[in-house]
């Protein structure tokens, strides 16, 4: 697998089989991400239903992303759609903060720095639904 042009090692270049794999395997890394911080916030929630609905969540998410990188690449559009499912979540999220604390330029920065890793993670995704886009045109076999 050649690597021209790769982004930090985030946006790589799909170009043969390998590369698309590849691509694929890293598209689970934001939803690992994604899992562990939901069980994260199972420290700071008091409603035993909402406890529930996130250890729901964190379970789902760290299954599916071990299944993405034990080279089941079916899952990788799921894994793509819900990485901008929370990227979009989070600008939202975001942008209602800055909204109700004013619009100051150390919250406004702030905000901002808070984007970095969820951006990150879309670029990721983007980069799996590449690959996974790649190896279903070329007609290799994908599993679930």
């Amino acid at each position: 697998m050649k690597q021209q042009g790769a982004v930090f090692g985030f946006w790589m270049p799909v170009i043969d089989e390998e590369s698309a794999a590849y691509a694929v395997k890293m598209s689970g890394l934001p939803l690992f991400l994604v899992g562990l911080n939901t069980f994260a916030l199972l420290f700071v929630i008091d409603q035993h239903w909402a406890q529930v609905i996130a250890v729901v969540f964190a379970v789902l998410f760290v299954s599916l992303a071990f299944r993405i990188r034990a080279a089941c690449t079916a899952w990788a559009p799921i894994a793509a759609f819900l990485s901008v499912t929370f990227f979009l979540l989070q600008v939202m999220w975001r942008f209602l903060t800055a909204i109700l604390l004013g619009f100051h330029w150390q919250v406004m920065l702030a905000e901002a720095a808070r984007l970095i890793v969820p951006t990150l993670a879309v670029i990721l995704a983007m980069g799996g639904l590449r690959g996974w886009k790649w190896l279903r045109r070329n007609g290799v076999t994908q599993r679930y």
